[in-house]
């Protein structure tokens, strides 16, 4: 940050450090907080509560609200959103479900495997393996047969395997703030089966 003498720095990661340094070097940042309030982060968030050239957005008024309870106030909601010309329908449909996200507790993959082996249903995943024992424990020994892992695609390749598949799971297993996946699959026209979570 110091030394490329950037105009604004976007900070869209969970990484509480850099906004403090932004701060420390006077540098303007623009934080989203794709996260519920973690100590970390609401530690950092306060710490640029008073300067003017940090700015936290967080995607809903919801999230506005818990993060106001916990001392950060005058968030700006800026929501999500997603390309609708990129996320579009398919001609061609499958006869699989699609899951897509991080591979970690908390955003289920393991209960989608679950639904899929009670439903019958074939399932394909995919995404980056962010927890290995997670996936090596609950997911890995149920795959094959029906149940596949397709890996971490382009968003290209994604949007294809999501906008031809029957139908998306979206199993957050945490107050999520907003489920990129369950809109970009309603954008091609995919039904949605989803936690009532986030």
């Amino acid at each position: 940050v110091r030394l490329h003498g950037f105009d604004v720095v976007h900070n869209n990661s969970l990484f509480p450090q850099l906004i403090e340094w932004c701060a420390e070097e006077g540098v303007p940042c623009v934080t989203t907080q794709h996260v519920p309030p973690f100590e970390n982060m609401v530690d950092a968030v306060r710490f640029v509560a008073d300067r003017p050239e940090a700015v936290v957005t967080v995607p809903s008024h919801d999230q506005a609200v818990m993060w106001d309870r916990r001392g950060c106030h005058n968030l700006t909601v800026v929501p999500n959103g997603i390309d609708t010309t990129f996320w579009c329908p398919n001609t061609e449909q499958g006869d699989y479900f699609t899951w897509a996200g991080r591979i970690v507790a908390n955003k289920g993959t393991a209960e989608a495997v679950r639904a899929a082996q009670l439903g019958g249903f074939p399932l394909r995943l995919f995404g980056p393996i962010e927890d290995r024992s997670y996936f090596a424990a609950k997911v890995e020994p149920y795959l094959g047969g029906s149940i596949e892992y397709c890996g971490h695609l382009t968003g290209a390749r994604l949007r294809d395997q999501i906008a031809g598949g029957r139908g998306a799971l979206v199993t957050p297993m945490w107050d999520e703030p907003f489920g990129l996946v369950a809109a970009e699959a309603l954008a091609c026209g995919v039904p949605v089966a989803a936690f009532d979570r986030g």
